[in-house]
């Protein structure tokens, strides 16, 4: 650009010292000297405007060339800048699916090192859950091939609804563990009512007062019933959690049916604890040969 000014001015000054000669040879009354003048003078301008035309030609070229090298630069600028953020973005997503593998890896220890679930079950969710893992290590061959930032966003959405996927399983598989150790403690609890009620019916049937322990075991009954229902509630809320649109509420629900149950057997667990006490005070009178006249209550040997 500095060129063509020079050039422009170098031009401007050649003209004006012609001129300035033209003007003192006009002086002269020679008409064939004037004419001759004044075709110099016309050509003159012509070359000025030919260069000028040609010196505003190499500008614009120039200016185009400076502007087309600007936005290649600036071109080049994002693109780094937007590599830099693909670098980064790749590396939160890998982030975000280990801790995702850990968080099944260590769900699948559980299910493995619990007696609260049969060989078949535990091989069932294990197996579930590592096609679950595999598929997080899908998604970061995914990301490694992501080239553009469209392909990206596509993985990281993928990512996202797996992120949530993960989360409700694990819900779910750590509620399979909790109705499980309900439903044990269910079974348990029924098969000593069983025993309790047998002997209550052995000991009524030889004529002893058996008002208390009955009463007791019919409490037992009533918080198993409950139990029992709460269970089978949350096992059905639990199971919903993998397909609920807010499993986190699903989930939050399924936990409290469990406390429930959970609340229902520890009272069945005292109501039958107060069963059998009063039956064995009462084979224990039976024994001694204290049984006292009917509807008097026994004193237990160990009450203040």
């Amino acid at each position: 650009m500095k060129k063509i000014v020079i050039s422009l001015l170098t031009l401007i000054f050649s003209f004006s010292l012609v001129f300035n000669y033209v003007l003192a040879d006009n002086a002269s009354p020679d008409s064939s000297n004037r004419q001759d003048k004044e075709s110099v003078i016309l050509n003159l301008q012509k070359e000025i405007s030919k260069k000028k035309a040609e010196l505003k030609i190499e500008s614009q070229k120039k200016i185009e060339e400076a502007k087309n090298q600007y936005l290649k630069s600036k071109d080049e600028f994002l693109k780094a800048k937007q590599e830099v953020k693909n670098t980064k973005a790749k590396e939160m997503a890998k982030q975000m699916i280990e801790r995702m593998k850990k968080e099944l890896e260590k769900i699948r220890e559980k299910i493995k090192s619990t007696d609260d679930l049969s060989e078949a079950d535990k091989n069932l969710l294990v197996g579930q859950i590592n096609a679950e893992i595999s598929k997080l290590e899908s998604l970061k061959t995914k990301i490694d091939s992501a080239q553009t930032k469209e392909e990206l966003k596509t993985v990281i959405q993928e990512i996202r609804v797996e992120f949530r996927r993960v989360k409700s399983y694990s819900k779910h598989f750590i509620g399979k563990l909790l109705v499980h150790r309900i439903n044990k403690a269910i079974v348990k609890i029924e098969e000593n009512i069983v025993k309790v009620e047998a002997k209550i019916a052995e000991l009524k049937a030889a004529g002893k007062n058996v008002l208390e322990p009955e009463k007791s075991l019919a409490d037992a009954k009533s918080h198993l019933a409950e139990a029992k229902q709460k269970y089978q509630e949350a096992k059905t809320k639990y199971q919903e959690v993998l397909s609920a649109t807010d499993f986190e509420k699903t989930a939050k629900d399924a936990n409290e049916l469990a406390r429930e149950a959970n609340r229902h057997l520890i009272l069945a667990h005292k109501s039958l604890k107060e069963a059998i006490k009063n039956v064995n005070k009462i084979i224990r009178a039976q024994l001694l040969n204290l049984t006292p006249p009917s509807g008097t209550p026994v004193a237990s040997p160990d009450q203040d």
